[in-house]
């Protein structure tokens, strides 16, 4: 893990309009980021490939890898992004309003080479995980049939490179 002190809502940002870019026209994007200016010490490269995971499987979870929705549906693909503070640290939320995830899968999801993707390899998520896992913090998964899916990444807030060492 190669830390650097980075402004966190700043970084955020910077990650999702790339990504939000590359999604799907039709793909919403909304994001909230409450941070203040706060500054920790993160790897940016391998926690930007986790928040660009999260925002891809949120986006292939509305429309698969295309941007074809009936033109009768007034459904809107969403996804809302948010950053905040806790008691445990800093939270990044991506949230879709999605189909969401069966009780069945959200068992197995964190599994290596689960999907329920035709074109997925189902490392993901346990990538995701484990990036989280090297600073110290951890994802939560909520989801219900019908009403989308809540990814849920946190760490500590580490203020000096020393700290984290």
């Amino acid at each position: 893990v190669q830390r650097k002190l980075v402004d966190l809502d700043n970084w955020v940002a910077n990650v999702v309009e790339e990504e939000a870019a590359k999604l799907p026209a039709v793909v919403t994007v909304e994001c909230t980021l409450v941070l203040g200016g706060l500054v920790a010490a993160i790897d940016p490269e391998r926690m930007s490939r986790s928040l660009i995971n999260l925002i891809s499987n949120a986006s292939e979870a509305l429309v698969g890898k295309g941007d074809e929705l009936s033109s009768d549906s007034e459904f809107v693909p969403n996804i809302k992004i948010k950053s905040h503070r806790t008691g445990r640290g800093v939270e990044i939320v991506v949230a879709d309003n999605g189909p969401g995830i069966s009780a069945e899968n959200l068992q197995k999801i964190r599994e290596p080479l689960f999907t329920t993707k035709s074109f997925g390899t189902g490392l993901g998520l346990p990538a995701v995980e484990k990036i989280l896992e090297q600073h110290d913090g951890g994802l939560e998964i909520t989801s219900k049939l019908g009403e989308g899916a809540c990814f849920t990444a946190w760490f500590p807030i580490i203020k000096k490179l020393e700290e984290a060492a």
